[in-house]
């Protein structure tokens, strides 16, 4: 039985009219069944008082000190995971997220001037960040809010003394339940005691599910009310292939739904077979497959899945995962790692992609802004950002070259609507490589250029712009 007639079958168990069913969002896929236990997670309280003078740098003392017991916190996790997929990389984020001067700075600069407790003033500077992130239209770049909310949580944590304990002592496997998981709590749940995972909140994007999936830990995400629904005990299915969970099924429901995991087992290891076999239709018509990725640590996945290369690898997510806009040598270390692990396979990077409402949010560390425009369409955006800062595209640029030395990178430029855009980029394009030759820094001459069709100006002049 295929994917396919499983998600037929199970349809046909359950009706829209049915109280019994939860709907929700798929956020890892599995099957699990089992007693659910219920999370009722402790909250960071912005409880507001006003300082004397002579309180404020004390204050500013015990917000700092949070800040450093939650980093040595993650510090320690991240060494107890070290070599373990992409989770690492995620904590490593949540390190950054909490030196990021952004939070610390609103927060102390909120205690010294309005003589306010540390808690109020992390709770006001969160507030901050927040309305930034609304305005964001890309759903991965809104869901990084989320990890900003789970360092805002731990460093309350460290100030109200009241630490999260996250459960350790079940006795029988179980589906845990909460309003929301954290990256680390999910890392936390690799055990055989833990079956899978139902949140109120979180989307397919989110950390919290990336790192689910990486565990191959079942999950259903944005789950409404589900913690007051759901009591401790409560006997559920949990289907993260379709996002919905069935309350109190019968033994005749969990029977076939244990069936149903076994049928997808056997499926996949069948699928496995085929992975690596050429793209290929039955006539002899030849397919690259490639993959699409965001962070630099799902090559690993490119090969495990038998990609043929990296068809766009979206290089703006390197530049909002960390503190600090990326030096040339840390994008060059990013961009050879990968062309050489899919040597001779291509790697299409494409440049800078940000502005207008793609990201209303500014470049970590720069100084630059990019902010909400009405009509974004006509406005400072993808590569008109990158032109009118040229000083960042070249620093990107430069790296992209060096890296083609070491593989079959290509270069990919967003938004292109016009020739004297795609002729201004060719002249930075050839500075670029001028210095590089005058530097005696190898790299490939003729690598290939291309442009993403996005506008009709595009559309209608491709063969120009060609």
């Amino acid at each position: 039985m295929t994917v396919p007639d499983i998600e037929k079958n199970a349809k046909q168990q359950q009706t829209d009219s049915n109280q019994s069913t939860l709907y929700g969002i798929g956020g890892s896929a599995g099957i699990a069944i089992g007693t659910i236990v219920v999370l009722r997670r402790r909250r960071g309280q912005s409880r507001y008082y006003r300082l004397t003078r002579e309180q404020v740098q004390p204050e500013v003392d015990r917000f700092q000190t949070a800040i450093t017991r939650a980093e040595e916190e993650l510090l320690g996790l991240r060494r107890q995971l070290e070599g373990k997929g992409d989770t690492p990389a995620i904590i490593d984020s949540h390190i950054l997220m909490l030196r990021d001067k952004k939070i610390l700075d609103q927060t102390i600069s909120l205690i010294e001037e309005k003589r306010v407790n540390a808690e109020y003033g992390l709770t006001q500077a969160l507030d901050l960040i927040k309305k930034k992130f609304d305005r964001i239209d890309d759903d991965y770049i809104r869901d990084r809010f989320a990890d900003i909310k789970y360092v805002v949580d731990r460093i309350f944590a460290h100030l109200s003394g009241q630490q999260q304990v996250f459960p350790t002592n079940l006795k029988e496997p179980v589906i845990l339940v909460s309003d929301d998981f954290s990256p680390e709590d999910t890392i936390r749940m690799q055990s055989d005691k833990v079956l899978g995972f139902l949140t109120e909140k979180g989307g397919i994007t989110s950390h919290t599910a990336i790192v689910a999936r990486s565990l191959g830990l079942p999950a259903v995400v944005g789950l409404e009310n589900v913690t007051s629904i759901c009591q401790t005990g409560d006997t559920v299915i949990l289907d993260g292939f379709f996002g919905r969970v069935y309350l109190d099924p019968t033994r005749d429901q969990q029977q076939q739904y244990l069936e149903y995991s076994r049928q997808h087992s056997t499926f996949s290891d069948e699928l496995a077979w085929y992975i690596h076999l050429a793209s290929e239709t039955v006539d002899g018509l030849r397919v690259r497959l490639s993959a699409n990725i965001e962070i630099p640590t799902e090559v690993q996945a490119v090969h495990q899945y038998g990609a043929e290369g990296i068809g766009l690898f979206r290089s703006e997510f390197d530049y909002f995962q960390q503190p600090r806009i990326p030096d040339e040598e840390s994008l060059f270390t990013t961009y050879c790692d990968m062309v050489s692990a899919l040597d001779p396979a291509p790697v299409t990077i494409r440049t800078l992609d940000v502005g207008g409402d793609k990201l209303a949010a500014h470049l970590p560390g720069s100084g630059l802004r990019l902010d909400h425009e009405r009509n974004p369409s006509l406005g400072l955006r993808f590569i008109r950002f990158s032109l009118r800062e040229p000083a960042l595209f070249v620093t990107q640029l430069r790296a992209m070259l060096r890296a083609s030395h070491y593989g079959r990178l290509r270069i990919l430029l967003p938004l292109i609507s016009s020739l004297s855009e795609l002729r201004r980029v060719f002249q930075i394009l050839n500075t670029v490589k001028e210095d590089l030759y005058r530097q005696f820094i190898p790299f490939n001459p003729v690598v290939e250029i291309g442009i993403m069709i996005e506008v009709p100006s595009a559309v209608l002049m491709a063969d120009v712009l060609a």
